[in-house]
């Protein structure tokens, strides 16, 4: 038999864009249940992030500062700071100087492994397995690549519904017409979007759609859902999603929609004309459809399974058919 187990803490995700992020103060994120502090130390300019928690009384650090002479994190409650390894180097209230040096490890912050690559900032949520991070790829895109006539940008949302949810909303292309009517898609001309499954294992779901432009989308678990779609000659246009489970019921989406043509007119849109023009509509756009949806399948998945609670009798639902048994396995 092989090894179904999967660990969601053993892999990378990106937290935001790397535009979204103040430098100059602390940013709370909630990851897998778990709340980060997201922050840049001056001495580095890179992004640091930890558990949220000072050592001391368990206050949350995303609440802090980073301090204007030494550049450390420090917490607002009683000033303990922190370098950029997550070590204790200041504690205001010590009688004796060297307390901070002798017990260094004991007032330590627990760090976890970042990277930055393509514009967004990454983390490794199980601080015990650094080893294991730094080995494994970070599940990128070949889309985003300038050296490749490729330009983009990026967004951020968090989402008032489930991990489980999202992927399978955005792994189901055939609701655009409908569910994005004026914006991305137009109901009147919806017609059969035929999907062939090529690979479905644990590490990897791929499918192919002919109906219009020839588009690959792949999903590498347990984030990663990507399109590639060609349209005709060397023209292509994508969508890199990355769905972030927050905690039940809520989910992040860190998105990039790359193109390797009119590189002059993504220079002249404003990044935040995409934002209010198209992408949180879309994301509005199905938003009441999805809370409903979710709340009835978990009704109904006391009784019964995906299988019977769905009615999914035709190829646009394949994808959707093979993420649920991914879930299963």
């Amino acid at each position: 038999m092989p090894d179904l187990t999967f660990n969601f803490f053993q892999h990378w995700y990106p937290i935001s864009p790397i535009e979204d992020l103040d430098p100059a103060r602390p940013t709370s994120v909630v990851l897998l249940g778990q709340r980060v502090v997201v922050w840049q130390s001056r001495s580095s300019n890179r992004y640091c992030v930890f558990r949220d928690q000072c050592p001391h009384r368990l206050a949350p650090l995303g609440e802090g500062r980073v301090d204007e002479k030494t550049g450390h994190l420090m917490c607002s409650y009683h000033g303990w700071q922190f370098d950029a390894q997550g070590v204790c180097t200041q504690i205001p209230q010590a009688e004796d100087p060297d307390l901070v040096t002798k017990n260094r490890e004991h007032y330590c912050v627990t760090a976890l492994p970042t990277q930055e690559a393509n514009g967004l900032l990454w983390v490794w949520l199980d601080a015990d397995s650094a080893a294991i991070a730094h080995a494994q790829p970070l599940p990128l895109s070949p889309q985003i690549d300038a050296s490749r006539g490729f330009v983009w940008s990026s967004m951020v949302r968090d989402l008032e519904y489930d991990w489980q949810t999202l992927v399978e909303n955005v792994a189901d292309p055939a609701h655009v017409p409908f569910a994005h009517h004026g914006v991305q898609g137009n109901r009147d001309r919806a017609k059969p979007l035929p999907l062939q499954i090529v690979e479905s294992t644990q590490e990897r779901i791929e499918a192919i759609s002919e109906g219009g432009f020839k588009t690959h989308i792949t999903f590498t678990p347990p984030c990663h859902l990507e399109y590639a779609i060609s349209l005709g000659g060397d023209r292509q246009v994508g969508l890199v999603t990355y769905c972030i489970p927050v905690s039940p019921g809520k989910s992040r989406i860190v998105a990039q929609f790359p193109r390797n043509f009119a590189q002059q007119l993504h220079r002249w849109t404003p990044r935040w004309w995409n934002h209010l023009a198209v992408r949180n509509s879309v994301l509005d756009g199905d938003m009441i459809l999805l809370h409903y949806q979710e709340r009835e399948l978990q009704q109904r998945s006391q009784t019964q399974s995906w299988k019977t609670a769905y009615k999914l009798p035709t190829s646009a639902d394949r994808l959707v058919i093979e993420f649920r048994r991914w879930i299963d396995q």
